[in-house]
């Protein structure tokens, strides 16, 4: 898939790195109800519904006419990237798909899924994002969203913060970089 192509090719360039990955984990009505199946959206142009959507009940649309949208399994996601990222062809080893810390060896590996609210509660300045009403679309809203976390290094980190549930290692320092003011 393109995903593992994507992973594959972060191994080979970036051995060392930081990954952060946003998507949808779930999405409402899919077409057909299975597993991962994807939501097919028409942007409309009628008079007085311009801007709005609608559910199509069909991926076989010509093609530039509807966005398809698929949630990602990020449980998957992450059993994907640590099994590239360790170099195990038939899956991460015992113990490597959780949330956590995955080391042995000069690699250390480190993975967090966290609820999309959650992320933007803990690093972005709320009051910057917060509307006249009080209302924060950027916390409240998008309930069907997380992000993915991760990083490998040659030389171990904070993994107790990471076994702990926490995902701040993987990141910066805790600072308000998300809503910054600026003048």
């Amino acid at each position: 898939t393109g995903c593992l192509m994507a992973l594959d090719a972060l191994k080979q360039t970036t051995p060392n790195h930081r990954l952060f990955l946003a998507d949808f984990d779930y999405l409402p009505d899919p077409i057909c109800g299975a597993v991962n199946s994807p939501i097919v959206a028409q942007k409309r142009e009628e008079k007085g519904a311009r801007g709005q959507t609608r559910d199509l009940g069909t991926y076989l649309v010509e093609q530039g006419e509807a966005d398809i949208f698929f949630p990602t399994d990020f449980g998957v996601l992450r059993t994907m990237y640590l099994s590239v990222m360790s170099g195990h062809e038939g899956g991460a080893r015992e113990g490597g798909a959780r949330e956590g810390a995955c080391g042995g060896g000069a690699q250390t590996l480190e993975t967090a899924v966290v609820p999309h609210g959650r992320f933007f509660r803990e690093y972005a300045d709320i009051g910057a994002t917060t509307m006249l009403n009080g209302e924060n679309p950027l916390v409240e809203d998008y309930s069907n969203m997380k992000i993915f976390v991760a990083a490998s290094s040659s030389s171990p980190s904070a993994a107790t913060e990471q076994a702990a549930g926490g995902f701040g290692a993987l990141l910066p320092p805790k600072r308000p970089w998300i809503g910054v003011r600026t003048q």
